[in-house]
């Protein structure tokens, strides 16, 4: 008894000390960008890109499009120290991950270059409104930009994920029809059931619900099928299939959606006020510091509106749940495979959390009446 409480007690302090470091260079990583992007827009380097880019091409979108790539080269490489830190070596140093440095890098440049794809066609959109619209473009461009959104919400599952992972039909036909048997049970429609080789790049455990409408999909993680028991995959999809039994994900879309729109709308105060951003590439800088700085505030307000729709997901899957005492083991062992922070610094919660802490949902669990 006394060394499973030693046991116990090593993971959850191996879990503190985890965290503290993930979250520290998290913060890092903010005040890192801003840093760069100050510079890059005050010392003239974004204006040396910018007549650099306009000697390659005379077309603006062009001169757009390399100035863009040449700024987030330089970021890149700038900036690869501290991702190779915080997503490769920590990562091996905790033991949750085993994936080879060649295939991390693979897998680095690959979601870097989709994540530039995606930005540029942002940035692209946004000053094409800009030159066409010049009076009202603010929610033109906001509502374009929450249509690309939604638009990679649904296609993810068919083109992104599949880039990084391979998945397949789930070949446990018994859990894949208690699966489906479930989300007929909470009003869910589903495409299928699919497992991915999570475990080529992670030792930790995950599921989810993703895509809209008919591309709907459960996808669970390899290692999550070797370690976790049947009753327990059914409380984290019970979970999952509760945010769409209950609109949460409609909610949190449209949230974003209201966030995208203030955001806009003050970029265009303030280019009334200083004209900075029509035709002025070199000024690309200053929108990504707005940006960012909008996120950083409106994060703890996103993530508590999260957290209270996290606990009525768990209140509302206890009640389909047929081994209700699974719900605990579940999150003991979510916990552990994925060294989370048991009990976080109030202040840590406040920013960072959009899920209540492991504690928290197992205290809730244990008061509610369905697991009397």
């Amino acid at each position: 008894m006394r060394s499973f409480e030693n046991d116990n007690k090593q993971v959850r302090e191996r879990a503190r000390r985890y965290s503290t470091i993930k979250y520290t260079v998290e913060l890092v990583e903010i005040f890192y960008v801003l840093i760069f992007l100050t510079i890059c827009w005050r010392s003239g380097l974004s204006f040396f890109l910018a007549n650099l880019s306009q000697k390659v091409c005379s077309n603006f979108f062009c001169v757009l499009l390399v100035y863009s790539f040449l700024l987030a080269v330089i970021y890149f490489i700038i900036e690869f120290p501290l991702s190779f830190y915080s997503c490769f070596l920590l990562e091996h140093q905790f033991g949750l991950s085993q994936q080879q440095v060649t295939s991390w890098l693979r897998d680095h440049l690959k979601a870097n270059l989709i994540g530039f794809v995606i930005t540029f066609s942002g940035i692209v959109l946004w000053q094409y409104v800009m030159i066409w619209q010049p009076l009202n473009w603010w929610w033109q461009t906001a509502f374009i930009w929450i249509s690309l959104s939604f638009l990679l919400n649904y296609l993810a599952p068919l083109t992104i994920i599949p880039i990084f992972f391979r998945y397949q039909v789930l070949t446990d036909e018994k859990l894949r029809q208690k699966i489906m048997d479930l989300a007929a049970k909470m009003g869910v429609p589903l495409l299928g059931v699919y497992q991915i080789d999570l475990s080529s790049k992670t030792n930790k455990v995950n599921a989810a619900l993703v895509g809209w409408g008919k591309t709907r999909r459960v996808l669970l993680a390899d290692n999550l099928l070797q370690r976790f028991e049947p009753q327990e995959i059914e409380v984290v999809l019970a979970h999952e299939f509760a945010h769409q039994r209950m609109n949460h994900i409609v909610k949190l879309f449209l949230l974003q959606s209201a966030l995208t729109l203030m955001f806009f709308y003050f970029l265009w105060l303030f280019n009334q006020k200083w004209t900075i951003f029509t035709m002025r590439i070199d000024n690309l800088p200053l929108f990504f510091i707005y940006w960012i700085i909008f996120s950083v505030f409106s994060r703890p307000f996103v993530n508590a509106i999260s957290r209270h729709l996290e606990s009525n997901a768990d209140k509302y899957a206890l009640m389909f749940i047929s081994e209700r005492q699974a719900f605990i083991s579940t999150m003991e062992k979510l916990a552990r495979d994925n060294l989370a922070d048991r009990n976080p610094h109030p202040f840590i919660k406040f920013i960072f959390f959009d899920h209540p802490s492991i504690e928290e949902r197992i205290t809730a669990a244990y008061s509610n009446y369905y697991l009397k």
